[in-house]
C-alpha cells in the first residue's frame, strides 16, 4: 500500500511540477527469473536493473493520453509482474508490457544502463471491444 501511496504522491508532483524531472520513485527490482524471461522475450540483459517512475514520465503520459487516471499509474507494478505480454518496443532499448483488466494498458520502460535502470517512457490504455455487443 505505501508504494501506491508514493505513485500517487509523485503523480501529484507531476501536475504541480512543470520544469523539473528530480523527483522518482523506485517501484522494484528485477529479479534473476524475470530477467531472463525479458531477455528471452526482447534480447535486452536487465538483471539487476531497478524500475523507475519519474514526474517527466507521468507528464509526457498524461498529455498524451488523457484517458488515464491519477489511480492508472497504481496499476503499473501489477502491470509489469502480471502481464499479458511482453515485446520490444520500437526503440531497441524500449519494453512493452501488456495487460487486459476493464481496460488494455500498455506500459512502456526504456533501458537506462548506466544507472541499471528501467525507467518509465510511457503509459497509456485503451478500451476493451466487447465483442458480443458489437462494438
Amino acid at each position: 500500500m505505501e508504494l501506491f501511496n508514493e505513485i500517487l504522491s509523485l503523480v501529484t508532483k507531476s501536475q504541480n511540477i512543470k520544469d523539473k524531472n528530480d523527483d522518482w520513485v523506485i517501484i522494484g527490482i528485477v529479479d534473476n527469473a524475470e530477467a531472463q524471461l525479458i531477455e528471452e522475450k526482447t534480447g535486452l540483459n536487465v538483471a539487476g536493473f531497478s524500475r523507475m517512475i519519474d514526474v517527466s514520465a507521468i507528464r509526457h503520459a498524461k498529455k498524451r493520453h488523457p484517458n488515464l487516471e491519477d489511480a492508472d499509474f497504481c496499476l503499473i507494478p501489477l502491470i509489469v509482474s502480471t502481464y499479458d505480454k511482453i515485446e520490444k518496443g520500437d526503440n531497441e532499448l524500449s519494453i512493452v508490457y501488456t495487460k487486459s483488466f476493464e481496460n488494455t494498458y500498455y506500459y512502456v520502460e526504456y533501458v537506462r544502463s548506466g544507472r541499471k535502470r528501467l525507467a518509465m517512457k510511457t503509459f497509456y490504455k485503451t478500451k476493451n471491444r466487447d465483442v458480443n455487443r458489437g462494438f
